[in-house]
């Protein structure tokens, strides 16, 4: 079982990831695609906000099974299966994972100022959405046939956990500080870039761990190989509560990986 500072640092991370993530996720991804303009702002900063709110809830919900394991309510609501389960779990994945990538590489190409809004989005939107469409075959991959081949899956999991994590989490500061209207000038801008890039730094480093470790580790090791799935691992809940703290994108309450 991961320590108290191991706990913390997977529920900051996971904080970041997917609060911050998937109201991100909405903002980058819906002006990616192109249904998000100047004139309906307002409307979609209201739903990144909502979105936000509930997997903030999501979040609490998570931190209050690991505290509170043997909590008869919490156990009842988790051991519940059903096709709307399997239905939300799925849409949670498809938000973080599938939007959250298009989102992802259309936020943090802003935060590396390599990409101006009205300049060069011709470039930026083919590549965000190029992108988006690998992860929802990835996505649409693992509902309906199951997992990769272990090395296939070894790599595939890597890239996305770089696209994800490590680009995701700049993208989710960048994009939400202008959900919340933190950015309306150009030293906020600045401001919250750099903060952008030194969180993608720390989880660059994370990620370059968890490759080390995966890499070195025993080749037999089928537990610990399967511990870094990128999958929707929400599925687990219905079966083990401590499970239930399990996220999309969060293989970290693993101890091979957190440090």
């Amino acid at each position: 079982m991961p320590s108290l500072l191991q706990n913390i640092a997977i529920f900051s991370a996971r904080f970041i990831l997917e609060v911050l993530g998937s109201g991100g996720a909405v903002w980058g991804s819906s002006e990616a695609i192109g249904i998000r303009t100047k004139d309906d702002e307002d409307q979609f900063r209201v739903c990144a906000k909502a979105v936000a709110v509930v997997f903030f809830l999501r979040w609490i919900k998570q931190i209050m099974l690991l505290l509170y394991p043997d909590n008869d309510y919490l156990c009842l609501k988790q051991q519940k299966t059903c096709i709307s389960d399997r239905m939300l779990l799925s849409s949670i994945t498809f938000l973080l994972e599938v939007c959250g990538a298009a989102g992802a590489i259309w936020g943090f190409s802003m935060v590396l100022n390599w990409h101006t809004v009205g300049v060069n989005d011709f470039l930026w939107r083919p590549i965000a959405l190029s992108v988006g469409l690998l992860f929802l075959l990835r996505w649409s991959w693992q509902l309906l046939v199951g997992d990769h081949t272990k090395d296939l899956h070894l790599c595939v999991t890597f890239v996305a956990k770089f696209v994800l994590e490590v680009l995701g989490s700049g993208g989710a500061i960048w994009g939400f500080s202008d959900v919340l209207g933190l950015r309306n000038t150009d030293e906020e801008d600045d401001l919250f870039r750099q903060r952008a890039l030194w969180i993608a730094a720390i989880f660059l480093v994370r990620f370059i761990c968890q490759m080390k470790d995966a890499i070195f580790m025993d080749n037999d090791d089928e537990e610990a190989l399967d511990e870094l799935k990128l999958k929707e691992e929400d599925e687990s809940r219905v079966n083990d509560s401590y499970g239930s703290i399990e996220s999309p994108r969060a293989e970290e309450l693993t101890p091979i990986i957190v440090h």
